[in-house]
């Protein structure tokens, strides 16, 4: 279970009123102090310029700033020269201080996405204008079956020269050739068969529809894709294995006699003089009884022979095509290419019903083309984070907003420690007065 602990989310609104009336006061009040002296400093310095000025002349006025004969003034200089400071060690502060800044930017093009997803993929979101999308708009996919299904061995030549070349009735039931003919169109069936589900397959999941908000990449694109395929592979065989699984269970349970006669023979005995008894007795395969199961099988000529062509060839495996000598030693028709078989996922050895569990389908190949998707998505904005330092402006108007606070903090300062340093040195120290 998920069980979540806690939840977090972003909500972007206005200020209310008060808030917006606090600020405006603020800046206001800032700005009109902050003018009223700028205005006085400007008026003072053009003044002294008008009179001789020097570098001996700057060390006094420096330190006339602190020598005056009026305490008012004193105090006025020491909070000017304070403030000053306080002011630019918070404009120092808080312009070096990173904070998160949001950028939105509305319906991006493909390079512009592009851009922002190398420079921003952590914070990157863009919401798509059409959240559900037909896969084959940007989506091909394409399957390679097992080479047996385009190989000769499921054509109706080779199928015909099985059928001249071999005589059956002088060929004792244990012998693969017996059931060959049935077995390769029961083989060149499959590969119909599974292209058929295959494709319709395929064709039912391009026409269903990829459903999401936002806009993806192409990485992520992939992998959901690349699942969708997995549990697509898993599902598809289901309903054909289905459909192979009753006939399968069918033909076991009622014992069924087939056209080669190698599940069970006919046998008479004679009852009477004129009349005779005809049954049928089930075969068997190397101990295997196929009156007690139809899946009994042996080995012959490099294929399996057994009570039913179908579960015979289910049993047998690849190997022989492979074998010049063992498919066909006159060399009418060529063995598969074994150079093909090092690219297969199955193994030469793997059983035809393992292969057919898997449809025979090799491998997928999937195609995105993510130009389609973006323009089928038609993001309609997208936003991302980052962490950045103020602006001048933002910088600006942060001071000016407190800036009436500094004014009162910084006089109350001054004030505070010129009393400390009057009344320290007003401080008398008694002396004794010896007799």
């Amino acid at each position: 279970m998920c069980a979540p602990l806690s939840c977090t989310y972003e909500q972007i609104r206005q200020h209310d009123i008060v808030y917006l009336i606090s600020s405006i006061f603020g800046v206001f009040a800032g700005l009109l102090f902050g003018i009223e002296l700028l205005i006085l400093i400007i008026l003072r310095f053009i003044e002294n310029m008008a009179n001789d000025f020097s570098l001996i002349e700057l060390k006094r006025r420096f330190k006339d700033l602190f020598i005056c004969p009026k305490k008012e003034q004193i105090i006025n200089r020491c909070h000017f020269i304070l403030l000053i400071v306080i002011i630019f060690l918070l404009y120092t502060a808080i312009s070096l201080t990173l904070v998160p800044k949001t950028e939105r930017v509305i319906r991006p093009s493909l390079f512009t996405y592009q851009y922002l997803l190398t420079n921003y993929q952590d914070s990157l979101q863009c919401s798509c204008s059409h959240i559900s999308i037909e896969y084959q708009s940007f989506l091909t996919i394409t399957s390679r079956i097992h080479q047996i299904c385009s190989s000769d061995f499921v054509s109706n030549d080779w199928i015909d020269y099985i059928y001249n070349t071999i005589d059956p009735f002088h060929l004792n039931y244990t012998d693969f050739r017996i059931t060959a003919t049935g077995q390769y169109q029961l083989l060149a069936s499959f590969c119909q068969l599974s292209r058929q589900v295959l494709d319709d397959a395929l064709s039912n999941l391009l026409t269903s529809h990829f459903i999401d908000t936002e806009l993806l990449s192409y990485n992520v694109l992939y992998e959901r894709i690349q699942s969708s395929l997995k549990e697509f592979q898993m599902t598809i065989p289901n309903s054909f294995l289905n459909s192979l699984s009753v006939i399968r269970q069918t033909t076991g349970a009622n014992m069924l006699m087939n056209m080669f006669m190698t599940s069970s023979k006919f046998q008479y005995e004679p009852a009477f003089a004129i009349f005779s008894i005809f049954y049928t007795r089930p075969l068997s395969y190397q101990g295997c009884n196929c009156g007690l199961s139809s899946k009994c099988v042996q080995s012959s000529r490099g294929m399996m022979a057994g009570c039913y062509p179908l579960e015979a060839l289910l049993q047998s495996t690849f190997q022989c095509f492979y074998n010049q000598t063992c498919i066909d030693s006159n060399n009418v028709f060529q063995a598969l290419n074994t150079s093909s078989s090092t690219s297969s996922q199955f193994l030469t050895n793997s059983t035809i019903e393992s292969i057919l569990n898997k449809l025979m389908v090799e491998d997928y190949s999937i195609n995105i083309s993510y130009e389609n998707y973006f323009s089928k998505c038609e993001p309609l904005l997208c936003s991302y984070s980052y962490s950045g330092h103020r602006d001048i402006l933002d910088v600006t108007l942060n001071i000016t907003g407190i800036y009436g606070g500094l004014v009162i903090i910084a006089r109350s300062i001054v004030v505070l420690f010129l009393k400390l340093y009057r009344n320290k040195n007003q401080k008398v120290t008694p002396q004794n007065n010896e007799a």
